[in-house]
């Protein structure tokens, strides 16, 4: 919550002092600004949205505030795309529009350009990112995932405690870099019961307005500065430590996102220990356990410097390089030849870990129920099992859902007939575990289909380097025992350790299922 004083304190200015709204002006626009905000502040309604629509308030709340306005003709279109621009303009004025100097990196993005500022501030402040490749993606509609972490980065990059840690939610159809930030947006409130949220879907401008209403109502609930100043504080009281070749080194860590993820990954995993290789005779390099996000930069960097590299690689410069690159820190306090002969010419061990941290996630936080259930059955059961052993629990859905035209068992042109005679078939699943470095048991649970695993669950075996965990089967089925399922299934996870499986019914008792547990201990 580094921001959060900061943006009330601005809020209480956006509340009384509307700004520019967030689309590309017009000519005429372009040429009377002032015109602009006052049109903004007395069009507080559009004929396209009615008085019963579910983002009506929202609506109004952002475009009183001038952080929105309409498309023109009376209209807010609240159907229509909002762009990456557009977002970044939003939040722009949302913190007051404060000035800036100089231009971002992108290589998609105009000077002076309508949108060119608030680009700037976003990008500087490390409420975006790029796309890739140096791009911004200035045209290119937001998806909702992007929203919520684009509104949690504004935040501060809320850190998660216990009450955001269950993984029975959107976040579970979320990309990786962005599961955090949805989890946030989803337990604070941030998301509607009124509409699905669809993590990788563009966001419409109706949901723009009605997650930045909640967010900066959220943000008025703040209303003890000293308490959110004393979590942050103590929040940052968790201090990196590096220890290279068993040395402790005195290092300045970034202000960014990457940082901050850094930061939670060491409180979700404890110390991290990485097997450093040369490269290119100027800089040590080891992935982390997972992928974070990247706040790329033009670098000329020395020796000290501390970089992340594509999101995965953890990089100490010995000697100088130019790149795009995201910082993450600077030694201090040791010259250019000390630090060579520490790092040496071979591979190195070094260490990250918190001071001050909390205990890391324990090892029954580290169970995982994974389940695939097309008519419910197995997905009561995989529940049940969550709660007896304190499992995470993950669902694995299909992108093309299954019909109960598709199960027919009497029909030997069925979807699911054909995919189970099929050895190649390899239905595609929508959304991916996160974190799943983290999870050293993993029970897995899907219905039996003639005789076997759904080929759905060959996917996700496959999906994932399992090597060195634990998996233990179980499924359900009206008569059918686990039989050969297991044993097939296991062909797909190389280097993994299958125990023995079980079959349940769909109304297996808790006893039962702890029963079961214990015996496999």
């Amino acid at each position: 919550m580094k921001r959060t004083v900061a943006i009330l304190l601005v809020l209480l200015l956006t509340l009384t002092m509307p700004a520019c709204a967030a689309s590309a002006p017009s000519a005429a626009e372009s040429t009377a600004g002032s015109m602009m905000v006052v049109a903004a502040a007395e069009k507080t309604s559009f004929s396209d949205v009615p008085d019963s629509a579910w983002y009506a308030k929202a609506v109004r709340y952002v475009s009183e505030r001038g952080l929105m306005n309409g498309t023109g003709e009376g209209k807010f279109s609240p159907d229509e795309p909002f762009t990456r621009a557009q977002l970044a303009t939003v939040l722009y004025r949302m913190a007051g529009s404060p000035p800036v100097t100089g231009e971002d990196s992108f290589t998609d993005t105009e000077a002076g350009a309508w949108y060119s500022d608030a680009v700037l501030w976003a990008s500087r402040n490390g409420v975006v990112n790029g796309l890739g490749g140096g791009r911004y993606g200035t045209n290119e509609p937001t998806t909702q995932e992007q929203l919520a972490v684009m509104l949690w980065r504004d935040a501060g990059s809320y850190v998660l405690g216990g009450e955001y840690t269950d993984a029975c939610g959107v976040e579970n159809h979320a990309s990786d870099w962005a599961v955090d930030a949805v989890r946030w947006a989803r337990v604070d409130g941030l998301l509607t019961d009124a509409i699905p949220f669809e993590p990788r879907s563009a966001a419409t401008r109706a949901q723009v307005a009605d997650m930045v209403y909640r967010y900066l109502l959220l943000l008025e609930r703040f209303a003890d500065v000293d308490a959110v100043i004393s979590a942050t504080q103590k929040h940052e009281t968790e201090n990196i430590v590096l220890t290279v070749a068993g040395k402790t080194l005195a290092v300045e860590w970034a202000d960014n996102s990457s940082v901050d993820a850094l930061r939670e990954l060491l409180r979700r995993a404890g110390t991290i220990t990485l097997d450093m290789s040369d490269y290119a005779g100027f800089e040590k390099g080891a992935p982390l356990p997972e992928t974070l996000p990247q706040n790329n930069e033009p670098m000329n960097t020395d020796a000290g410097d501390i970089i992340l590299y594509q999101g995965r690689q953890f990089v100490i410069y010995y000697d100088r390089n130019s790149y795009s690159l995201t910082p993450l820190g600077k030694i201090t306090g040791m010259a250019k030849a000390e630090l060579q002969a520490l790092l040496g010419a071979g591979n190195v061990t070094a260490t990250l870990s918190l001071s001050g941290a909390a205990e890391p996630t324990t090892a029954a936080n580290r169970t995982l129920v994974v389940y695939f259930s097309a008519t419910g059955t197995t997905k009561g059961v995989a529940e049940r099992l969550a709660s007896v052993t304190g499992s995470d629990l993950c669902e694995i859905v299909p992108t093309e859902p299954y019909t109960a035209e598709d199960l027919n068992y009497n029909d030997s042109s069925t979807r699911a007939t054909r995919e189970q005679n099929d050895a190649s078939a390899r239905p595609a699943i929508s959304g991916t575990v996160a974190n799943m470095a983290y999870y050293d048991i993993i029970f897995l649970g899907y219905p039996i289909w003639w005789g076997q695993a759904p080929k759905i669950m060959y996917t996700f075996v496959e999906s994932y380097d399992l090597a060195g965990k634990t998996i233990v089967p179980f499924c359900t089925s009206g008569s059918s025992d686990i039989g050969s399922s297991a044993v097939n299934l296991s062909k797909s996870a190389p280097g993994a350790v299958w125990m023995d499986g079980k079959r349940f019914s769909g109304g297996v008792s808790d006893a039962d299922l702890k029963a079961w547990v214990d015996d496999l201990k």
